[in-house]
């Protein structure tokens, strides 16, 4: 699976295959390859009859396919994307003449044609697809066939599972919007030919460019109805919040209508509109036999709620309920909480992240306080505070089977956090408790002790930020102490300074079940680290440890190597920013060669310079399974990029490379350049901030080319110049790059032109950063060049260009294609009122854009006038900066109007815009009802009459 093999490449597999006569392989996938005709010519020799020599088989492809087709073979065949030059017919006659019993297409793009070609391959009665021999089939036509045919396909010829699941998936198209669609039966015996076999259906949507999936959803729901027999519907779309699914949510509600029988609706992160839910809600009131329900992540809000309480009124058989991330408000917790009082069988409630209050608390915890069946309850992201916490605290009480519970970041306080452990101080059974960010202190920290104690069962348990103290660490360290069984711990950002140190190393002496310990931004200092290690070396099944920003300095790391060498089962270690130093290197490097079986290491910020890189590199070679390096800000300058660069060939398992912020240079570039020129797993590669100048991009250049898989590329803010950029020519064969990070260069018009020639045919990338490279209008032409090739970009980050309105004008054109954008800056860049108007044009059709700066360009009167005209339907927008435009009090108004239709908006900045108190008046009931918002930046905001009267009074 996705390894870049070519024909020689599998030629030489499949030599030691044959000679090896113990070897017979039944079942193969090699997707996610370039393979072409011939190379899966080779494959299909061998898979078809892997004890046949080589080069007794057919060359000639008639032969070979006849050849093939002879043997009569059961076998398995999965053949996936990258396989645009085979012929699906050839595949086709595979499977007839091999009776195939599986075959997997899910990521190969077929049209009508190929897929009926495909359903008929599987069917002994070929008069069942009267359209096989046609050349050309539409849409209508394809979906009407596979809507007759669902209930009548022998699905004994699928591939049946370890759980003897029989299932299909295929994929298909209408209209140019893309569904995954998974038809499921639970039990190949109770399969009857002739009856409706499909008790599972999950359908998956991916918006095109062109975004036109609504009517084309519509028809296939349409089409679903048929499956009277369903059970199961899960309908994870993945729409952006906000883009409008009218039609489709209509149909939905009328196809939901056909399915008596459900009992789980699985609908999350779909966008639900309030008006259109009332819809689905229609269609839900038919369902009185739901076991499973979420709908989480629709913002339906407390219209959705009520519409929710209506339509579910008469169904009490729900044992997992979730409806987080929906913006209840606190009427819509109340709401919840009177639906739920009639599930009695309820077993999961997840509520998280719904904007409830005391007031919404206090209604779930009515709700709730007879739920026996409650197992697992999640409130988390909920500003309940100490009086919600009082509510919830006597209604968990009454909760005797509550496994786990989620009341992370609720504001709980010291006293609201001991409400909640007086509720729990019965619950022994507890397996997992998270109780992180909610302010607990001291007091708190002895309230939680006395009741996870008791839990003797709790495998999980995180109480991070939480302000515990070392006066806190001594009381929950005497709780800790008792939770034999635990498997991850989190007490990260608790402040437990040496104190907790030591006595948390003491606590957990005898946990040898745990394997998740995070105890990162305690500033637990050297002395913390030793008192810690006298715990950690006991936990030899260890795989996760995070000490990171404990300033531990070179003497911890000394007590901590000893402590490293017994936990050989460790997979992922982070010591980030704890001031080791240079000799720290050595001492570390004794730990670290025992930890044969890890995958990520961060050791950045932490001051290792030339010598304790030198050191510390030593155990490089015993890390055979490293995927993950981070180095960062150590101030390695040239001479530890000498020692780093010597030692990175050892890593060949190396997937991540992040080197940011160590004045490397260009000498010292050329020794990392040196080093990774072998690592071809390299997946994501960061050198950015070590000013390596153009003669460093001319020694990375001669790696890159060797460096296919990379997918990251960050290279900001390293004086590369127009000259760097010329350097960088084998760019060009980083064909699998997604992000590419230029910014801050100062590459100018000329760097822009070279810059556009290297990223041009890298159709693959779907982020672009090149902010802060004075580009101007002139390498913004260039780069806009580029831009008609990159069809799969969706960050676009170009501020502080100094594009003025001319390059403000190429850049819309730039963008008029980019329709898919989810994020675009185009900040600082002096626009004016000319580049205004022009970017406001592209703007219109982003339907699925979540962010979006226009910050500090000027934009005044009709260029502003048309800027909120643009965003207005942009109702995906999280993220929204207008500021320094100084856009004043007219400006607001337009703004106001926008903002009423940007309900999922989470960010907004409109500092220093000259609004005044008369504009903040068209503002403020916008922002009011901006319910999702969690960031607002409105400073230096005063009109300039305003500023001028305060001076004035300042004069008197």
């Amino acid at each position: 699976l996705g390894n870049e093999f070519t024909l020689s490449d599998y030629e030489r597999t499949f030599n030691l295959w044959l000679s090896n006569p113990e070897c017979t392989i039944t079942s193969l996938d090699v997707s996610s390859n370039p393979i072409e005709y011939e190379a899966a010519a080779e494959i299909a020799k061998c898979f078809f009859d892997p004890k046949h020599p080589l080069i007794e088989c057919p060359t000639d492809n008639e032969d070979l396919e006849a050849w093939i087709t002879s043997k009569n073979r059961s076998r398995q065949l999965l053949l996936r994307d990258h396989l645009s030059n085979l012929d699906l017919g050839f595949i086709q006659r595979i499977i007839v003449g091999s009776e195939v019993d599986s075959f997997g297409a899910t990521d190969k793009e077929m049209n009508e044609q190929d897929l009926l070609r495909i359903f008929g391959a599987f069917q002994s009665d070929q008069q069942k697809f009267p359209f096989l021999n046609q050349d050309t089939v539409n849409g209508k036509e394809i979906s009407t066939f596979i809507s007759s045919v669902l209930n009548t396909m022998d699905l004994s010829q699928f591939q049946i599972d370890a759980q003897g699941k029989v299932f299909l998936i295929c994929s298909y198209s209408l209209q140019g919007a893309k569904f995954e669609i998974t038809y499921q039966h639970d039990d190949k015996d109770e399969y009857k030919e002739g009856s409706d076999p499909y008790t599972s259906l999950r359908v998956r949507t991916f918006p095109g460019v062109e975004n036109d999936i609504e009517e084309s959803e519509a028809r296939l729901l349409q089409e679903l109805t048929g499956l009277s027999s369903l059970k199961i519907f899960d309908f994870t779309r993945n729409i952006p919040v906000g883009l409008p699914r009218g039609t489709s949510d209509e149909q939905l509600g009328t196809t939901l209508k056909s399915f008596p029988g459900l009992t789980q609706f699985i609908a999350p992160r779909n966008s639900f509109d309030c008006e259109t839910f009332k819809s689905i809600a229609e269609g839900l009131k038919t369902l009185k036999n739901i076991t499973v329900f979420d709908i989480s992540g629709n913002d339906i809000g407390l219209d959705g709620a009520n519409q929710v309480l209506g339509a579910m009124s008469e169904t009490t058989r729900v044992k997992y309920f979730n409806i987080a991330g929906n913006c209840l408000q606190d009427e819509g917790g109340r709401h919840v909480g009177t639906l739920v009082a009639k599930f009695t069988s309820l077993q999961t409630l997840i509520v998280e992240n719904n904007l409830i209050l005391e007031e919404g608390a206090a209604g779930l915890a009515a709700g709730i306080t007879n739920l026996k069946s409650l197992t697992h309850f999640d409130v988390s992201k909920n500003r309940i505070g100490e009086e919600g916490g009082k509510s919830l605290g006597d209604a968990i009480k009454n909760l005797v089977n509550l496994k786990t519970l989620n009341i992370s970041n609720c504001d709980l306080g010291v006293t609201g956090g001991k409400y909640i452990c007086q509720g729990l101080k019965n619950l022994t059974s507890m397996t997992s408790l998270d109780i992180h960010s909610n302010d607990l202190q001291t007091d708190g920290a002895k309230s939680l002790s006395e009741v996870i104690s008791k839990m003797t069962k709790l495998k999980i348990l995180h109480i991070g930020s939480n302000s515990f103290g070392p006066d806190g660490a001594k009381h929950i360290s005497e709780g800790i102490k008792k939770l034999t069984n635990l498997a991850t711990l989190n007490i990260s950002w608790n402040d437990l300074q040496v104190t907790g140190g030591e006595l948390l190393g003491q606590a957990i002496k005898s946990h040898v079940n745990l394997t998740d310990l995070n105890v990162f931004g305690n500033n637990l200092l050297a002395e913390g680290v030793r008192g810690l290690t006298h715990g950690l070396k006991h936990l030899t099944s260890l795989t996760s440890l995070n000490l990171g920003s404990n300033n531990c300095g070179a003497e911890g790391s000394t007590d901590l190597s000893v402590a490293l060498k017994h936990l050989t089962s460790l997979l992922h270690f982070n010591i980030y920013n704890n001031n080791l130093g240079s000799l720290s290197g050595k001492f570390l490097c004794e730990g670290l060669s025992h930890l044969s079986a890890l995958q990520t290491l961060n050791v950045s910020a932490n001051n290792l310079q030339a010598d304790g890189c030198k050191a510390f590199v030593e155990a490089f070679t015993g890390l055979k399974s490293l995927t993950s390096l981070d180095i960062g800000y150590n101030d390695l300058k040239a001479t530890g990029g000498k020692y780093l660069g010597e030692a990175l060939p050892a890593l060949k398992t190396l997937e991540t490379l992040i080197l940011t912020g160590n004045s490397l240079r260009a000498e010292g570039c050329q020794y990392i350049s040196t080093g990774i020129k072998e690592l071809y797993s390299l997946v994501t590669l960061n050198i950015s901030t070590n000013d390596i100048a153009p003669k460093g991009a001319g020694f990375l250049n001669e790696s890159l080319a060797n460096l296919t898989k990379l997918k990251t590329l960050d290279l900001r803010g390293n004086s590369l110049l127009a000259e760097g950029c010329k350097y960088l020519g084998n760019m060009k064969s980083l064909v699998s790059l997604t992000s590419l990070n230029i910014g801050a260069n100062h590459i100018q018009a000329d760097g822009g032109k070279y810059l556009s020639e290297g990223i041009k045919d890298l159709t693959s990338l779907t982020s672009l950063n090149v902010y802060n490279n004075n580009l101007q209008a002139e390498g913004c032409k260039y780069l806009c060049q580029s831009l008609e090739n990159l069809t799969e970009l969706k960050t676009l980050i170009i501020s502080t260009n100094d594009l003025a309105p001319e390059g403000g004008k190429i850049l819309a054109e730039g963008l008029a294609s980019l329709t898919s954008m989810t994020h675009l800056d185009v900040g600082y860049n002096s626009l004016g009122t000319d580049g205004g108007m022009a970017i406001s044009e592209p703007l219109k059709n982003m339907n699925i854009l979540s962010s979006l700066s226009i910050a500090g360009n000027n934009l005044l009167g009709e260029a502003f006038e048309a800027i909120c005209d643009s965003i207005k339907d942009l109702t995906a927008l999280t993220e929204l900066s207008v500021s320094v435009n100084h856009f004043g009090a007219s400006g607001a108004e337009h703004l106001a109007a926008s903002l009423a239709n940007l309900s999922a908006l989470q960010s907004l900045s409109i500092d220093s815009n000259d609004i005044g108190k008369e504009g903040f008046k068209f503002l403020r009931p916008a922002i009011e009802d901006l319910f999702s918002l969690k960031s607002l930046k409105v400073a230096f905001n005063e009109s300039k009459e305003e500023e001028k009267e305060e001076e004035e009074e300042e004069e008197e």
